[in-house]
């Protein structure tokens, strides 16, 4: 095991500062006033390699793949002390505290009000498994917890225990099931005392644990802490002090949501019910549409599930085929929905069944995730059978993909997709390989 318990050398370096403890070694990027990234490494690599991040201070592997998508920021200047016990970072609206031994880091308002604390003395650990650690300390009984992606349960997630660890929990407990589809490690933390708020965004991608002050010890505050199952900890410390401006902040960072076109704030009409029928599927969802004209309700999307892919002979759900028998004629379908003013959109599924009529040329182009042990495409359960799962870190993957977007669908006159089962929950092998745009990486 490696913790960190004691700062060993502060030094400021071009843009940041470098933090070299008894465990890990800290790179500390002022990016805004506001924005603190703090970046935990116990292998000291430090790659920057990052999908997710839309504004970065430094040179990322994936900068030229994401263009525009990405902005690049100069970190702001910070007035410096140091003090026998520790080194005090200032920016306009906040104070970094880092202690030196015991080691910690604290954020501190512009007013002096405590906003966040490390535990000091057991901020960051890696055990023998490789599992990384950051603790917290909290104040039990004001501190709430607001975040996480998508959770079952009450909003304040204060004493609870989260996984982030995306599943396709089909018919899931509202109250208790964990985890579910979406994951985010991202959460606002206020106190209703000081009613200041905090944003924590860990930029990693690890499946990992969020412990907000369940566990408990005789030997230190009250605390929460972070697990993920490798990597590092690469943690965006966000300054409030409202929770809108939390909100603000990070998306700064992860990206701003699309415009929404007009007709996405309209009814959705969703049922599997006319897609399942045995034929004339078209014809019956179409007659749906005039129905809702005719009663004077207002109807401007259709979501087509997958039944429209079901195979005749074998009753598979083969992505990016068509059943003749449900779908006479695609580009006709989409030709009478438009007409009415209905956008439809297909329900498209990243895994490709073995007995998919595409299956061949999805593995020829060396599209899929692939075994651990040899280069060959992964397969394991998927809907309705045995399939592979289509690398999207893999330029071929995304390429191969695009081609059958645009053939299948768009081409038939679609200008909305349904992207459904993203969790890739069924690969059960986690050393499963992704090409991870030439570095291949487990997935």
């Amino acid at each position: 095991m490696k913790l960190s318990s004691k700062l060993l050398n502060f030094e400021e370096r071009d843009h940041y500062y470098y933090l070299k403890t008894d465990g890990p070694d800290i790179k500390l990027y002022f990016m805004t006033d506001d924005i603190i990234r703090i970046r935990a490494s116990f292998d000291k690599e430090f790659k920057e390699e990052s999908y997710a991040l839309s504004l970065t201070a430094w040179d990322d592997r994936f900068d030229t793949l994401l263009g525009n998508l990405r902005k690049r920021v100069v970190p702001v200047s910070v007035k410096e002390k140091e003090f026998d016990d520790c080194y005090e970072l200032s920016t306009t609206t906040c104070r970094i505290i880092i202690k030196k031994e015991p080691f910690g880091i604290k954020l501190i308002s512009k007013d002096g009000t405590d906003i966040y604390s490390d535990l000091i003395g057991r901020a960051f650990k890696k055990d023998r498994q490789g599992r990384v650690y950051h603790y917290n300390e909290i104040d039990q009984e004001n501190d709430c917890f607001y975040g996480f992606g998508e959770t079952c349960g009450v909003i304040n997630k204060t004493k609870k225990r989260i996984r982030q660890a995306p599943r396709d929990a089909i018919g899931h407990d509202a109250e208790l099931t964990n985890p579910m589809y979406k994951h985010i490690p991202f959460y606002i933390r206020i106190n209703k005392k000081r009613k200041h708020a905090v944003g924590l965004f860990y930029n990693n991608t690890y499946e990992s644990l969020f412990d907000l002050g369940c566990e408990k010890s005789g030997y230190w505050p009250r605390y929460s802490y972070f697990c993920a199952d490798g990597g590092d900890i690469d943690l965006f410390l966000i300054n409030g002090p409202e929770i809108s401006s939390v909100v603000e902040r990070y998306t700064d960072l992860t990206g701003k949501t699309a415009f929404c076109p007009m007709h996405a704030l309209g009814y959705l009409g969703s049922t599997m019910y006319y897609v399942e029928l045995p034929e004339n599927c078209d014809d019956g969802i179409v007659a749906f549409i005039d129905k809702n004209i005719k009663e004077n309700i207002p109807i401007d999307n259709f979501h087509l599930s997958s039944g429209y892919t079901v195979d005749e002979e074998n009753g598979k759900r083969n992505v990016f085929t068509w059943n003749k028998k449900r779908f006479k004629g695609p580009k006709k379908f989409f030709n009478e929905m438009n007409k009415r003013g209905v956008t439809v959109s297909p329900n498209v599924k990243p895994g490709v069944l073995t007995v998919n009529p595409n299956y061949k040329k999805f593995a020829k182009s060396k599209a899929f995730i692939k075994n651990s042990d040899n280069n060959d495409a992964y397969i394991d359960q998927w809907w309705g059978g045995i399939g592979s799962f289509v690398d999207f870190t893999n330029p071929a993957g995304r390429e191969i993909w695009k081609e059958f977007l645009k053939n299948q669908l768009i081409e038939m006159g679609t200008t909305s997709i349904w992207n459904d089962n993203c969790e890739y929950d069924s690969i059960d092998d986690r050393s499963a390989v992704c090409d991870f745009d030439g570095f291949r990486r487990d997935s």
